[in-house]
């Protein structure tokens, strides 16, 4: 059973929606399961990271070409995210042989690096000079948001149960 202080630490997947629904009134404890926002979450680390590779490899190609290579890609990027998400498991093994991350669950773990990945994402996009560059801005803020909304939620409980 976990005590106070060690739940206080690992609730928040999506930390932004819970602390919209705490400000409205409710609680901090909603589903952490919920579908929407696991189909939010995807498409935008999906579509990111498509346009990333967009305007990596397809920058530069036009009409019929740009939509095989588009095509080609939509695969590509797919096939990327199953590798990176094994090869995050097996960094987060040799993580935790090492000592670091043993009593963060796997699907934090695994959280904290593919968030990183995203924001390497993001912020390419933002600096690029096309209509992209706002995607990259808006998940950026994203991102900082739900990493500041985790911490107030973290604040909150820890407050919470110290006093």
């Amino acid at each position: 059973m976990k005590t106070g202080n060690e739940s206080a630490f690992g609730d928040f997947y999506f930390a932004l929606p819970r602390l919209l629904h705490r400000m409205g009134g409710g609680t901090d404890k909603i589903s952490e399961g919920n579908a929407a926002e696991a189909y939010l979450g995807g498409i935008v680390t999906f579509l990111v990271s498509f346009l990333f590779s967009w305007q990596l490899f397809a920058g530069r190609c036009t009409g019929g070409q740009a939509i095989a290579v588009g095509i080609l890609l939509l695969f590509a990027v797919s096939i990327f995210w199953l590798f990176v998400f094994y090869f995050n498991s097996l960094l987060i093994k040799i993580l935790r042989t090492c000592g670091i991350f043993r009593k963060m669950a796997h699907r934090h773990a695994q959280d904290i690096l593919i968030e990183i990945l995203i924001a390497f994402f993001a912020y390419e996009l933002s600096i690029s000079i096309s209509w992209t560059r706002w995607i990259g801005i808006f998940c950026l803020l994203l991102l900082g948001t739900n990493l500041a909304a985790a911490l107030l939620l973290v604040l909150y409980r820890s407050r919470r149960f110290t006093g």
